[in-house]
This record gives structure tokens, C-alpha cells and sequence, in this order.
């Protein structure tokens, strides 16, 4: 449900932006995952509250057996500067139609601070509006990418409902990671499928209205 997902409306500000990534950072995290004990994709992704955490379904799974699934083995880690450990995670609910994952941990659990980010389907998505995201691009760990949005939403765009597209560039290893407005709530989840090497300060987020039934 919305509560569970900790969804929430437009607020003020809470800071300046080294404030916001601040508060946001301790909660993104990095994908590493096995088949076979073969390290075969990684990606980022956001904890949520209750310890749930998003991703994009292509990060988490292998898209390549009949029918689709996830990996065998999934593990995510903090920054080092936040927690040091390496943590086991099951998939929860993957959707292949709207690449989107939610994800548990299932053995030990971080100790996380208090207000983890919170979702915001509602959020004005306006050309010029500044966005950030927190991934392990190129797989060369968790980096702060900050750009704005290029273009009003667009629906029913690459088979998702709405995507968002921003000047940031989105590499692989940033799939999965949060896109972050400048209230600290999370809109959408980076997707690096779309681009081809050619791509420059050009990325896509599929909206969190996508996420939701």
C-alpha cells in the first residue's frame, strides 16, 4: 500500500542540496548478482521504509531463462563510509512489464538511521526541475549524479506508463538507482536500457506512477 511504501505528497525543502543527498545517501545502495556463483549483473538501488528495496526488475533477474526469474543469488551493499557489510536479499515482487522490483533482506539487516526516503507519485514533473540519483555506475561504486528534467512526462513511452527523461547520463550499473527531486522523495528509478554508447547527458527513469497498481 501507499503507507507501507511510505508515499507522500510535496513538501518543503529540507535543506540545501548537499543536505538532501546527505540524508538520502545511507539508504543506496549497490546489486551484485550470482547464477551459478558467477558474479552476472549489477546495478543500484533505494531501501525504503520498512527495509523494502526498489530496483529495476532487469538488474535482479535473468532475463535470458524461460520462464523469466530472478538470480540465484542477490546481495547489496552501503558505502563503506555508511555500513561495511554485504547483505542477502530476495526478491519480493518483480514486474518485467513495468521493470520494477522490490526486494527483502533476508538475513541479517542493516542498522539504518531514521527517514528513509519516501515515494511520491504526485510530484510535478516539470522541465527544469532539478533531480539526482545515487548508483553504482559502470560498476565503480555509488557516485551522486545531479542534473535536471528535460521534458514533461512522457506516457506510454519504451512500454512503461510514464517515463521520465533527464539530462543526466545514466551508465550501466545506474540501473535501479533512485531518482531523487529536490525534496529527498523518491519519482522514479533509473534505467540505463534505453541508452547506446553514442548517448550523451541523456537519461530515462521510469516513472513511480508505473509503480504503483
Amino acid at each position: 500500500t501507499d503507507a507501507e511504501l511510505g508515499v507522500v505528497p510535496e513538501k518543503q525543502a529540507v535543506g540545501s542540496f548537499e543536505q538532501v543527498v546527505s540524508k538520502v545517501r545511507p539508504f543506496c545502495v549497490e546489486f551484485t548478482c550470482f547464477s551459478d556463483g558467477i558474479p552476472v549483473s549489477q546495478g543500484s538501488g533505494c531501501v525504503l521504509d520498512g527495509g523494502i528495496i526498489l530496483t529495476n526488475a532487469h538488474v535482479i533477474s535473468d532475463l535470458n531463462k524461460t520462464p523469466r526469474a530472478p538470480f540465484d543469488m542477490i546481495f547489496v551493499n552501503f558505502d563503506e563510509k555508511f555500513d561495511s557489510g554485504k547483505y542477502l536479499v530476495e526478491a519480493m515482487i518483480v514486474d518485467f512489464d513495468e521493470d520494477i522490483a522490490l526486494c527483502a533482506f533476508a538475513g541479517g539487516e542493516p542498522r539504518l538511521p531514521a527517514g528513509a526516503p519516501q515515494l511520491n507519485p504526485e510530484a510535478d514533473i516539470v522541465p527544469g526541475k532539478e533531480v539526482f540519483t545515487v548508483g553504482n555506475g559502470l560498476g565503480r561504486g555509488l557516485g551522486v549524479s545531479r542534473g535536471v528534467i528535460s521534458r514533461d512526462v512522457e506516457r506510454n513511452a519504451y512500454g512503461h506508463r510514464e517515463v521520465i527523461r533527464t539530462d543526466m547520463s545514466v551508465n550501466p550499473g545506474n540501473s535501479g538507482g533512485a531518482l531523487i527531486n529536490s525534496f529527498g522523495q523518491v519519482i522514479g528509478i533509473n534505467s540505463a536500457k534505453y541508452i547506446d554508447v553514442s548517448s550523451e547527458g541523456l537519461g530515462f527513469a521510469i516513472s513511480i506512477n508505473s509503480a504503483k497498481p
